[in-house]
């Protein structure tokens, strides 16, 4: 027997995401790091409703991994 198991994931960024301003990126930044997941989770959804400027604020802050 086949396994039929289909995985979804919605991408697209919520509509309530407010644009913030650049110190409000700098606290989504921190939030990707804290312990509670549900804070870390708002904070990713937060950052893809930026678009472009997450991309760019996320392109200057993130480095490949060592060895790749």
């Amino acid at each position: 027997m086949r396994d039929t198991t289909a995985l979804v994931w919605n991408l697209v960024p919520r509509p309530e995401a407010a644009a913030v301003g650049a110190k409000g990126l700098e606290a989504l930044w921190a939030s990707l790091a804290d312990g509670d997941a549900a804070t870390a989770y708002r904070a990713t959804w937060a950052l893809a409703g930026e678009g472009r400027r997450a991309v760019s604020f996320l392109g200057e802050r993130l480095r490949p991994a060592d060895g790749v």
